[in-house]
C-alpha cells in the first residue's frame, strides 16, 4: 500500500516511476480496491449512521403524522365514554298564583310554589347503540393509526435501503476513481515511451470526468433521502454513512395467505366497515320517540302540600323528516365502505403476488451478484489490464473491463438495497404494529 501512494505522489510531482507503477497496476482488482479503501474504512465509523431498527424506533416516537392519528385515535377513544350517556335532567320552578299579582300562597287552594325535576329517557336500544357506534370509530381511528405507523415503518426502511446503496456507490466510484488513477499513471508512463497512444490517456481522463458527474449526482441524491428520512425522524441534522443493512429474516411458511388476512388496509377497511354499519344502526334506533319522567314537590301553605308525577314522549311529527334521511346516507356510507374493503383485499392479493415474485428474484439475483457477476467482472478487468500492461491488448478493452466492473459494484449495492425493501414490504403486511399490540 505504501508503494502506491507513493506512486500517486510522484504522479502528482510529474516524477513518474512506470516501473512501480505497472507493478502496482498488475495486482488483482480486489487487492488495489482493499488496499485503497482500508484508510477510508477506519475513519468512517465516527460518522456511521445507526441501526435501522434504532432508526425505525426514534421514527414510531417523532413522526409528527403518526402523533397526530395517535392523537385522534385517543380522541375518539375518549368519546367512547360519553356516548349513550343520558340527557342532563331539567330543574323547574313553579309559582302558581291564582290572584296574581296578589301574593295567595296559603290563601287560596291553587296557589302555590313547587320544584320538578325531569329526565329524558332515549327510547329503549338508542344508548346502546351509540355507544357501540362510537366504539367502532374508536377502532377504526386506532386501525387507521396502526396502519400509518406501518407505512412509516416501511418508508423508513426504504429510505434507509437506498441510502445505504447510495453510500455504498460512493465508496465504489471513490475506490474507482484511485483505480482509474492508477491506470492513468501507467498509461502516461507508457505514452512518454511511445508504447501508448494519446487517445489512450484522454479515455482515461474523461472517465475520471464521469466519474466525478456520477459522485455529484449521488451527493445530490442523497441529500434528498436524508431530508426524506428526517421528516419521519422529525430532526434536521444530516445522517451519518449507513454501513451495512441487517440481513433479512427468513420469511414464515404460508406469509403470503397470512399478509391477504393481517395488512393493515384490509384491517383498517374492515373496521371502517364495522363503524358504518354501526353508524346505521345507531340512525335506525333514532327512530322512535324519546320519553320523559318527572317528579316534582308544591308548596301551599296551610293546605296540603302537592306531589307531582309526571311520565310523557316526544311527538315525532318531524322526525321522520329529519332521521330518514340520515339513516339514507349512513346506509350509503356502509355501501361505500365494503367496496372499500374489497378494493383494498384486491390490491393487497396484487402486493402479495408482486412481492412474492420479487422476493424470488432479489434473491436469486443477489447470489448472482455475489457469486457471478461481481468476481467475473473483476476478473475480465484484471484480463484486460494485464493483456495491455503486457502489450497484448488494447487500453479500449481496459475501460470497457473497468466501466462493468464499476457498473457490477454498483448494481450489487441496489440489489442488496432492493431485497432489503421487498422484506420490508412483506414484514409490513405480517407483523402488527405497536399500537395494534396495546389493543
Amino acid at each position: 500500500m505504501w508503494q502506491l501512494r507513493a506512486t500517486r505522489a510522484g504522479h502528482r510531482a510529474g516524477a513518474i516511476d512506470s516501473t512501480t507503477v505497472e507493478e502496482a497496476v498488475r495486482h488483482p482488482v480486489w487487492m488495489l480496491v482493499l488496499a485503497i479503501g482500508c484508510g477510508a474504512a477506519s475513519l468512517a465509523h465516527a460518522d456511521d449512521a445507526p441501526p435501522v431498527d434504532e432508526v425505525v424506533a426514534r421514527a414510531r416516537q417523532r413522526a409528527p403524522a403518526l402523533l397526530a392519528l395517535h392523537a385522534r385515535a385517543a380522541a375518539a377513544q375518549e368519546e367512547v365514554g360519553a356516548a349513550g350517556v343520558l340527557p342532563d335532567p331539567m330543574l323547574e320552578f313553579v309559582y302558581q298564583d291564582v290572584n296574581f299579582p296578589s301574593y295567595t300562597v296559603g290563601e287560596e287552594e291553587m296557589s302555590m310554589i313547587g320544584v320538578e325535576l325531569r329526565q329524558t329517557l332515549p327510547f329503549f336500544g338508542k344508548r346502546g347503540a351509540r355507544r357501540a357506534a362510537a366504539q367502532a370509530q374508536a377502532i377504526l381511528r386506532t386501525s387507521e393509526s396502526a396502519e400509518m405507523e406501518r407505512l412509516i415503518v416501511l418508508e423508513v426502511r426504504r429510505l434507509y435501503a437506498q441510502l445505504y446503496a447510495v453510500d455504498r456507490a460512493t465508496e465504489s466510484l471513490d475506490a474507482a476513481a484511485e483505480l482509474l488513477a492508477m491506470l492513468e499513471a501507467a498509461v502516461t508512463a507508457r505514452y512518454g515511451t511511445g508504447q501508448a497512444e494519446l487517445v489512450d490517456a484522454l479515455k482515461t481522463q474523461l472517465a475520471r470526468s464521469r466519474l466525478r458527474e456520477r459522485r455529484d449526482d449521488l451527493g445530490a441524491s442523497r441529500a434528498a433521502l436524508a431530508a426524506a428520512l428526517n421528516r419521519y425522524l422529525d430532526e434536521r441534522s444530516p445522517i451519518g454513512r449507513v454501513a451495512s443493512l441487517p440481513e433479512p429474516e427468513p420469511l414464515r411458511a404460508g406469509w403470503d395467505t397470512l399478509a391477504l388476512r393481517t395488512a393493515p388496509r384490509v384491517l383498517a377497511r374492515a373496521a371502517a366497515v364495522t363503524a358504518a354499519a354501526e353508524r346505521a344502526q345507531a340512525a335506525r334506533k333514532e327512530r322512535p320517540p324519546d320519553l320523559y319522567v318527572g317528579a316534582g314537590y308544591s308548596y301551599r301553605g296551610d293546605f296540603d302540600h302537592l306531589a307531582t308525577f309526571r311520565i310523557g314522549m316526544d311527538l315525532p311529527f318531524w322526525r321522520g323528516r329529519r332521521t330518514q334521511p340520515l339513516i339514507r346516507a349512513a346506509e350509503h356510507e356502509l355501501e361505500m365502505a365494503r367496496s372499500e374493503q374489497g378494493d383494498a383485499e384486491a390490491m393487497t392479493h396484487a402486493v402479495v403476488t408482486r412481492l412474492a415474485a420479487a422476493w424470488s428474484r432479489s434473491q436469486a439475483q443477489l447470489d448472482l451478484y455475489r457469486e457471478a457477476i461481481v468476481p467475473q467482472a473483476g476478473t475480465v478487468l484484471d484480463a484486460a489490464r494485464n493483456s495491455y500492461v503486457a502489450g497484448r491488448g488494447d487500453f479500449p478493452a481496459v475501460i470497457e473491463g473497468f466501466e462493468v466492473w464499476l457498473e457490477s459494484r454498483l448494481q450489487l449495492a441496489n440489489r442488496e438495497a432492493e431485497r432489503f425493501t421487498t422484506w420490508a414490504e412483506i414484514d409490513a403486511l405480517l407483523t402488527p404494529s405497536h399500537t395494534e399490540g396495546q389493543q
